[in-house]
């Protein structure tokens, strides 16, 4: 439910209310197999706010946990970021 709140949020443009939803998402929703989504969630609401040194970490551990799979289909400005 939290990552349905933060979605919405992320397609309404307001990434304040995202990043603020962002700590109870890493207290919610524990999956079995940790696939760096929670991550790649926080680098893309790290980027929007154009804090680009956090997104890169959070990409880094994202792209580490899920070997690259959560970019697919993404806009590409995210793994642009992570190779610089």
């Amino acid at each position: 439910m939290v990552k349905d709140i933060i979605d919405t949020f992320i397609i309404m443009n307001d990434y304040e209310s995202a990043q603020y939803w962002l700590t109870h998402l890493y207290s919610s929703g524990f999956k079995r197999f940790d696939d760096g989504e929670k991550e790649f969630i926080s680098g893309v609401i790290y980027y929007e706010l154009g804090s680009l040194l956090t997104a890169k970490e959070f990409f880094d551990i994202a792209n580490r946990k899920s070997e690259g799979r959560l970019f697919e289909g993404k806009d590409t400005k995210y793994i642009k970021l992570l190779k610089r």
